[in-house]
């Protein structure tokens, strides 16, 4: 939108931030401690997003040298290194930073994983990392629009949003961003326009616009384009829509990350409507600090096959991949089948036994815009028929055989071959060697009739694409330029561009957020 088309602001402030995450929030703070006049607009009614739902945890640099060496590594050459150098010297200052927001209302915190480092992989620099989280806000119990048990995540926007009412930064809820003002002679941003129950509002913006507004998870035409699989379910809130993306893509930003999926492997029913459900193995590294983790079965393809660890080592960033393979031999004779995706691997399924079934939900439970709550044995979803049961192994290719998304693959011996050598590799005790699954994270054999079958498909627990930015989070145009006056923040254009590392999005809204407010709140004012 051009500023020319604006006759009359309807409202007005130094700098205005677009979302009410954790990355919103930590930019409207220091905005305001730096002297900014602040206003942050939401899209919904509460803050929302991703925050809530995680766990909370800050990726803490207790060493700059030896984080920046660690996340240089990860980000795999796909990140400038000024920007990860901003970051990890960023991170430096959690520890003070949470001592500063807890003074308000006597949150108690803690620091984690110091003593062997909380980098999920090998790499040089490990022990450079460490986990801050919130672990109680006195007298809190949860939010009426987040009526769960408290998470990280949630006790963290509690915090937040306690600093900010301290501190009176008006927040104006449902009020989408819908499209940034520029000016067209110097193509500076100066200002948005939003939607309210009223009707649309402009705001002028005599410093900065710092976009906080998530990622696309939940928009089906982005995700179409930038991933390489189908049939991608995602666990996130329905406001994910990439509203950020495109304002920014609309005057004139570059693009990057985009498809860098944070996520998996889930379940999905027609049921559930827009909305996934996480598989219960969890989202950090299996077997760190002495826990075992027990995951009760395999996954296997369209023909029966396994084709991955199912326990990888960051398993909510890397068990999705190994099921985007595209087989074009699927759309030839004798295997084409009507409808056929060419994907062997979309949907999958995991099999397990009796024993496995009663070990714990396979599903996870607990958001507050997904209410289903998965059975603690896994019974309701036997009943609901999502999880198919039969008394051989046979008999359950057979079945899986016949569902219309398998194509047909399922060959009669495929799987019950496959559990044999899974069964003999459990009993082996030794590492899995075809895909690298460890003993610790075996539970044992698949052979306690009945068995039982679940779909399975790729989970979106984040993106991570989005405007590309510059060490100082201002947003950047098509040829590396920056926009004069436009940051992003968050998993808007996150700098994990090749592997997640866990709790890294966390860390870095604060880092990002701290960053844009810095810079933001120092442009001069324009008249």
């Amino acid at each position: 939108m051009r500023k020319g088309e604006v006759s009359a602001w309807d409202t007005e402030t130094e700098v205005l931030v677009v979302g009410c995450g954790f990355a919103g929030a930590a930019a409207a703070i220091d905005s305001h401690d730096l002297g900014a006049k602040v206003l942050i607009i939401e899209k919904e009614a509460h803050p929302a997003g991703c925050s809530p739902a995680s766990g909370g945890n800050l990726l803490f640099a207790n060493d700059v040298d030896k984080a920046y060496t660690y996340i240089r590594l990860s980000c795999g050459g796909r990140t400038p290194d000024d920007v990860i150098q901003a970051f990890c010297e960023e991170a430096h200052k959690h520890l003070d930073y949470i001592k500063r927001l807890v003074a308000v209302d006597g949150a108690e915190y803690a620091v984690r994983g110091a003593e062997l480092g909380s980098g999920v992989f090998d790499h040089p620099g490990r022990d450079g990392l460490s986990l801050l989280v919130i672990s109680n806000v006195p007298g809190f119990v949860n939010f009426p629009w987040y009526p769960s048990n408290p998470t990280g995540g949630t006790l963290l926007i509690k915090v937040l949003m306690d600093n900010i009412e301290a501190r009176r930064v008006p927040v104006m809820f449902s009020t989408p961003a819908t499209e940034l003002v520029q000016d067209e002679m110097s193509g500076q941003i100066v200002g948005v326009a939003a939607r309210q129950a009223s009707g649309r509002i402009t705001i002028k913006c005599t410093k900065a616009v710092i976009l906080a507004c998530g990622g696309f998870e939940q928009d089906e035409g982005l995700r179409q384009q930038f991933t390489q699989g189908i049939g991608w379910i995602s666990m996130c809130h329905t406001s994910n829509t990439g509203d950020g993306i495109r304002m920014a893509q609309k005057v004139g930003a570059g693009l990057w990350h985009m498809w860098h999926i944070h996520g998996s492997y889930g379940f999905w029913f027609p049921e559930l409507g827009r909305i996934g459900i996480r598989h219960g193995m969890g989202g950090g590294p299996s077997g760190r600090y002495g826990r075992e983790r027990k995951v009760p079965w395999i996954v296997v393809d369209k023909w029966g096959k396994r084709y991955m660890n199912e326990l990888a080592p960051m398993p909510q960033d890397l068990n999705h991949r190994p099921m985007e393979l595209f087989d074009g031999n699927l759309w030839l004779a004798p295997f084409y089948r009507e409808g056929a995706t060419g994907y062997p691997r979309i949907p999958s399924w995991i099999i397990f036994d009796e024993e496995g079934r009663k070990l714990r939900a396979l599903g996870t439970s607990g958001l507050s815009w997904n209410p289903y709550v998965w059975s603690r044995d896994n019974t309701e979803e036997i009943k609901k028929g999502w999880i198919l049961k039969a008394a051989t192994l046979n008999e359950l290719a057979a079945m899986i055989k016949a569902d219309p998304q398998n194509d047909g693959l399922m060959s009669d011996d495929r799987l019950e071959n496959t559990v044999t050598k899974w069964n003999d590799t459990v009993a082996s005790g030794k590492t899995d060697p075809d895909f690298l699954r460890g003993p610790r994270s075996f539970f044992g054999p698949v052979s306690t009739p009945p068995f039982y079958a679940v779909k399975v498909w790729p989970m979106i627990t984040n993106t991570q694409g989005g405007p590309v930015h510059n060490a100082r989070q201002q947003v950047l145009d098509s040829f590396g330029n920056a926009i004069p006056r436009l940051y992003a923040v968050g998993e808007l254009g996150s700098l994990f561009g090749h592997v997640y590392e866990t709790q890294g999005n966390v860390s870095e809204c604060f880092t990002s957020g701290r960053i844009a407010a810095r810079n933001g709140s120092a442009e001069k004012t324009w008249n």
